[in-house]
């Protein structure tokens, strides 16, 4: 099936969106609790698709919409969780962008509950193409050979930008704004420039020791946007998105 997205951009307020139908990718049928099973819904008056690769099969329920958006069904057992895009491959969608031409941008608004509950909660933009399963933050690192994913890599709520341009060459980027904090909403942008250059936001305020690291993706690579979701086990699922919002710049 192919994602239809009417401009580069989609915004979505999670607080106002009600639970949507939840279908597997390509099938009539309904979403089970099943290790890589990749669904789809509809969002934003049914204009926005996203896809949603179950790591784990815990995820047994659908999403719990409240006053602070949606609460994500992650699940309680340690590495289980979920990726989401907008169509992971690149002849799928409309939200694509291709580096050296594109000027782009995800931001997201969420708030961890309960830090120790979370290994993995990230944001940004990897290479179009199969969505990985991603488990640890080990994993989250290397999963992509393209990519630039800022977020927690702990369950502590350390933060750090993971950053590839090439198989093998990963790295790590120590923020200036570290660590999280336990119920507290934060505000995520990460940006990739027409030259390449990636920057980060957090609560709107541009981080600076990502900028000095001066971080610059490999060119004419198509990027998706993507968000991991991983559970450390410790509890139940503590992950609230509230606001998405993608798009060029």
């Amino acid at each position: 099936m192919t994602l239809l997205v009417p401009t580069r951009h989609c915004y979505v307020d999670f607080v106002a969106e009600n639970q949507p139908e939840i279908h597997q990718k390509d099938l009539s049928a309904v979403m089970t609790a099943s290790d890589t099973q990749i669904d789809q819904f509809k969002v934003g008056k049914g204009l926005n698709e996203f896809e949603m690769l179950q790591i784990g099969a815990a995820v047994s329920t659908a999403f719990t919409p409240g006053a602070a958006g949606w609460l994500l069904p992650i699940g309680t057992t340690d590495g289980n969780g979920l990726a989401f895009c907008q169509g992971s491959i690149a002849a799928n969608t409309g939200m694509k962008f291709t580096t050296g031409t594109d000027a782009f941008y995800i931001k997201v608004k969420l708030t961890q509950t309960v830090l120790a509950d979370t290994d993995v909660c990230m944001i940004g933009f990897r290479e179009a193409g199969t969505t990985q399963v991603t488990t640890t933050p080990g994993t989250a690192l290397t999963d992509y050979d393209h990519k630039a994913l800022f977020g927690v890599q702990s369950n502590a709520g350390v933060n750090r930008l993971y950053s590839s341009t090439a198989a093998g060459s990963d790295t790590t980027t120590t923020p200036t704004n570290t660590p999280n904090v336990t119920a507290t909403a934060v505000t995520w942008e990460v940006r990739v420039s027409a030259a390449r250059a990636v920057t980060v936001y957090v609560n709107a305020v541009e981080d600076a020791l990502v900028t000095a690291a001066a971080i610059t993706l490999t060119t004419a690579k198509t990027m998706v946007p993507h968000m991991i979701f991983v559970s450390t086990g410790a509890g139940v699922e503590q992950v609230e998105i509230e606001s998405y919002e993608c798009g060029l710049l």
